[in-house]
Parts: C-alpha cells; sequence; structure tokens
C-alpha cells in the first residue's frame, strides 16, 4: 500500500467505516496521503472530520485554520474557509493564526460584514482597541442608512478620543459622523473640543464650516460661528481670512449676531483696517438699542472716515449719530 497510495487511502477509508478504534491516527495518515496526492476536495473533507472527532479545543482550532486554508488557496471555497476560520475562534477565541485568516479575508467585500461580526466581540473582550477602530471604519463605510453610518463614525470618534489618544483620527471619525448629521450641534462640539484638545485647529475648523455649507437658518449661522471662532484661534492669516469670510456669511442671515459683528470689530482693529473697522460700527450701531452706545460708536466711525479722507462718510456718520443723540432721553 505504500507503493500505491490510491490503495492505502481506500483502505484507511474502510477502516474508518468498520469503527471500533481511535479515528484521529486513521484520519491523520489519510490527510498526509490526499495532501501528497493532491485531492483537495476528499482532504477537505478528511479534515473536517479529524477537527470533529478531536476532543482538545487547541487541536481542533488547528485542523480547522488548516482546513480554511485548503478551502480558501486550493478550492477557492471563500465562504466555506471562513466558517473554518469562525469555528477556530469558536474553540480558541486568541488563535492568532484564525485571527489573521479572517483578518487577510476582509478584502472579499461579500463576506466583510460576516467576518466584522466575527472579530468585533473578540476585539471588545481582548481590549483590542486599535482593531475596533477598523472594524468600526468598516462598518460605518459598509452602512447604507446615513444616520447609522453617523453612528458609527461617531463611535469611531470616541474611542479614538478616549482609548487610543489618537486626535487626528479621533477628529476623523467626528468629522465625518457631522457630515452626515450637520445640523447635529453634539457633534460639532465633539469636533471643536478634539481639535482644540489635539491643535488641528484649522482641520476642525474646516470640517465645521462643511457641516455649515450644508444647513441653513440658525442652525448654519451656529456653526458657521463655531468655526470661524476656530479659524481665529489657528491665527494664521489663512485661517483668518477664512474666519472673516464665515463672520460675513452669518451676518447675511442674521444682521443683528452679536458675535459676529464684535469678532470682525476685533479682527479689523487687530490689522488696522480704518474702512472696515468703520463699516462695522456702522452695522453695530444700526442693531444697538441703548442711544448713548449707539452714538459713541457712529462717533468712532466718523472719526475713522476723518482720518481716510472720505468727508461724505464722515458727515452721514455725524448725521447717524446727532439724530441717535436726539432720542436719547438723558
Amino acid at each position: 500500500s505504500l507503493r500505491d497510495p490510491d490503495k492505502a487511502i481506500a483502505a484507511l477509508s474502510k477502516s474508518l467505516e468498520l469503527g471500533g478504534g481511535d479515528e484521529l491516527p486513521t484520519l491523520g495518515r489519510m490527510e498526509t496521503l490526499l495532501r501528497q496526492r493532491a485531492k483537495w476536495p476528499e482532504l477537505a473533507d478528511v479534515m473536517q472530520k479529524r477537527a470533529e472527532a478531536s476532543m482538545d479545543p487547541e487541536a481542533q482550532a488547528q485542523s480547522l485554520v488548516a482546513l480554511g486554508q485548503v478551502r480558501l488557496e486550493r478550492l477557492s471555497e471563500r465562504r466555506l474557509a471562513f466558517e473554518a476560520f469562525r469555528d477556530a475562534l469558536e474553540r480558541v477565541p486568541t488563535s492568532a493564526e484564525a485571527l489573521t485568516a479572517l483578518r487577510n479575508l476582509m478584502r472579499q467585500e461579500e463576506l466583510r460584514s460576516d467576518i466584522i461580526d466575527v472579530l468585533e466581540p473578540l476585539a471588545e473582550s481582548r481590549g483590542d482597541y486599535t482593531e475596533l477602530l477598523s472594524l468600526y471604519e468598516y462598518k460605518a463605510a459598509l452602512s447604507t442608512d446615513d444616520a447609522q453610518a453617523s453612528a458609527w463614525w461617531r463611535r469611531v470618534g470616541e474611542v479614538a478620543e478616549n482609548n487610543t489618544k489618537d486626535g487626528a483620527r479621533a477628529l476623523t471619525g467626528y468629522g465625518k459622523a457631522l457630515a452626515l448629521e450637520p445640523d447635529n450641534t453634539q457633534l460639532a462640539d465633539d469636533v471643536a473640543r478634539v481639535a482644540a484638545a489635539s491643535g488641528q485647529l484649522a482641520p476642525g475648523a474646516r470640517l465645521i464650516e462643511g457641516a455649515a455649507a450644508k444647513s441653513e437658518g440658525s442652525a448654519m449661522v451656529e456653526l458657521a460661528v463655531r468655526a470661524a471662532g476656530l479659524f481665529e484661534r489657528a491665527g494664521d492669516a489663512s485661517s483668518l481670512s477664512a474666519a472673516e469670510a464665515l463672520y460675513k456669511k452669518v451676518l447675511v442671515e442674521d444682521a443683528e449676531n452679536a458675535t459676529a459683528l464684535g469678532a470682525l470689530e476685533a479682527l479689523y482693529r487687530g490689522r488696522g483696517d480704518k474702512s472696515l473697522l468703520a463699516r462695522t460700527l456702522e452695522q453695530r450701531a444700526q442693531v444697538e438699542m441703548d442711544p448713548t452706545v449707539k452714538v459713541a460708536l457712529l462717533a468712532e466711525a466718523a472719526g475713522l472716515h476723518e482720518q481716510r479722507g472720505d468727508i461724505k462718510s464722515t458727515m452721514a456718520a455725524w448725521e447717524e449719530a446727532r439724530r441717535a443723540d436726539d432720542t436719547n432721553p438723558d
């Protein structure tokens, strides 16, 4: 029989049918002969029986991993290979070979969701937050519902912020969640907090700015003000220019927005722009209810116009100040 492997395989198979002894040595010999003869379907069947016959979880897991490799590499049976690797992890959840095999199978789109369902609880049980982040990112990408995808991206942000201390990944997670739910002010808070804590003020501002572009009314105003504030804190010329544009956008929607008016006033004072500062002071005066404050704003605006040699604007500002002063009961 040694000179005729096929006869040896038939004899061993007959022995298994008759039973009456320990199957594992017989299955092991059959496995060796079938591998030598490259009889892959028959080999897979024998390996399955060997895994089922063993009483040792470690041995079962090893057999199942080997079975999965045969199904994957020799038979192109990806689904059955996945099942073998999954079953190996049910016996030994820490099996490095099975874990590696499943991670490699993640490249197969049709198996990805099932693989995630296997790997996620295992990663949670061992506190492997790095792997959890990757799995949550996959789950977000696989989600067909925006709210569900946003929830997974927010989970990415939370784990990256609190567990792996990865500010860049946390900002990406919260930012992607905000892009899907631009009116969610809590997500905007999350982006702003992580951006400030991780020194990513301008990137965080751009994420909130993107959400503002998708919003309208009061939601747009709130997001734009928040983004502009981060740009201001970033402080470079490009960021300050972006902040200015956002505050102007806010005033188109809400001409009385005190935050935007005050911020623009500070920006123009800081760079010594007398023309724009004067106009901003006049805008503030238009919405100011206190006549004394209104007169002071217009008087400063008039002085700035005069310094610039703009007599017409100077006279107009003084005239407006006079009318405001006439309404002052004091």
